[in-house]
């Protein structure tokens, strides 16, 4: 590692390379190109009649099944519904301001 470390170091304009920037660009680069292995989920969610999880790292959610407390399906990207769309503006005009732009999950 020293050695990896110096030879960046001697190629970086910046000066030495810190080696906590070094572990999460790498770990972003890895992540890029595995995928989120969704190692850490959250709580179970319901809203909608529907329950599920979220993962912490990238945002994916994952259906869960409150009887047999398991989670169910393939992971997703939740994207608004036209009621959530409709929710905001309608908050936004009631406060007497434009709506903020949803934020989707990349």
């Amino acid at each position: 590692m020293d050695n990896a470390q110096s030879i960046l170091s001697h190629h970086s304009k910046a000066g030495p390379v810190d080696p906590a920037r070094l572990g999460r660009v790498l770990t972003q680069w890895l992540m890029r190109i595995f995928g989120c292995w969704h190692g850490e989920m959250s709580r179970p969610f319901t809203r909608d009649q529907e329950t599920y999880r979220v993962c912490m790292d990238c945002g994916a959610r994952r259906r869960f099944d409150p009887i047999s407390w398991e989670m169910v399906g393939s992971y997703y990207y939740g994207v608004p519904s036209a009621r959530e769309l409709y929710r905001t503006e309608q908050r936004a005009q009631s406060v007497g301001r434009r709506a903020a732009p949803l934020r989707l999950a990349a």
